[in-house]
């Protein structure tokens, strides 16, 4: 049993080479889908040409609203020839002890498609400081080579599996560790959303994309009009459809306000809707208690 690694990596000098000490330990074959750096990192990558178990190749994407996330991912798939594939960014890393047991733990789960893994994002905020990471979840990142596809230029997601089971091999991501990174991305994303509305038009999906680029924003600036404007398109996400998962982040993004217009103006979003299940009559009794209480958690700066 074989097993490639596969990154996309946009300049990503800075974290690149350390994951790439882990995963040679592990990997019987890399290959590195380059979009268009910058910063060094194409030419730190020149030294892995002549590696036999290394393809380096560079796609470059002179449009960045028009970068579609989804075709970088099928070329690199299409490079790899191993049995499994495991995807990384290049501010990813799986530690190679970790990485060391991964074969073991396909062949004890073979029989399924996909082995989904937890992922935890490091951080860096001062207020963060006794807690470096925390789990972000899962993540559809290891699985079989065979009769799969990525579609969706903005998230692609992974097509053509069937079963799935989790293991407990953990993904590191040192995503936002800069302001700069972190307004960089989010630049680069809106960009990308603003062009898939252009083409598709608002949906549901859209806006609640476009509300989690604002979120992952504030979390890691503490900026106030960063989360209002994550609120503000959850809102038009719940205008187009009632979802009791959007309404859950709309609590979380609401309960960090302060101020007692913003969350009166949160709950008279909730009272403009004719019907309110369960979920939203307590959202209500949780904003009504924080107004009452005149305190709460304040996201930062203003």
């Amino acid at each position: 049993m074989k097993l490639s690694v596969y990154y996309i990596v946009k300049n990503e000098i800075r974290s690149l080479p350390e994951s790439l000490l882990h995963t040679i330990q592990f990997a019987d074959q890399i290959v590195i889908v380059d979009t268009g750096s910058t910063d060094g990192t194409w030419e730190f990558l020149q030294k892995y040409r002549l590696h036999e178990d290394f393809t380096v190749h560079q796609e470059l994407f002179h449009n960045p609203a028009g970068y579609d996330a989804s075709v970088s991912r099928n070329i690199a798939l299409g490079i790899c020839v191993g049995d499994w594939v495991l995807a990384l960014d290049g501010d990813e890393f799986i530690s190679a002890d970790e990485g060391k047991k991964l074969k073991n733990l396909i062949l004890e789960n073979s029989q399924f498609d996909v082995l989904k893994q937890p992922v935890f994002n490091f951080m860096q905020h001062p207020k963060y400081v006794k807690q470096p990471y925390y789990l972000n979840g899962t993540a559809i990142r290891l699985f079989k080579n065979k009769d799969v596809i990525y579609k969706y230029n903005i998230h692609p997601e992974l097509e053509g599996w069937k079963t799935f089971t989790t293991i407990d091999i953990p993904i590191y991501h040192y995503q936002f560790l800069e302001a700069e990174s972190i307004e960089e991305k989010t630049r680069f994303r809106v960009a990308q959303m603003n062009k898939k509305m252009e083409k598709t038009g608002p949906s549901f999906k859209n806006y609640l994309h476009m509300a989690d680029i604002f979120r992952r924003k504030a979390y890691w600036t503490g900026v106030k009009e960063d989360l209002l404007t994550s609120i503000y398109n959850l809102q038009k996400a719940l205008d187009i459809e009632n979802n009791n998962i959007a309404w859950n982040i709309y609590a979380q993004m609401v309960f960090q306000l302060n101020e007692s217009a913003e969350l009166k103006a949160a709950a008279a979003y909730i009272k403009s809707k004719k019907k309110q299940n369960k979920l939203m009559k307590n959202i209500l009794v949780q904003i009504n208690k924080k107004l009452e209480a005149g305190n709460g958690s304040q996201i930062g700066k203003n």
